[in-house]
């Protein structure tokens, strides 16, 4: 269950990484 917690939680912040990375490219 703590696995499972974890990469989901490591999953969750790469997508918020990608999203700032979008945002910055489409102002950039």
């Amino acid at each position: 269950m703590a696995q499972f917690y974890s990469a989901k939680r490591r999953t969750t912040t790469r997508q918020i990484i990608t999203v700032s990375v979008n945002d910055l490219d489409s102002f950039g």
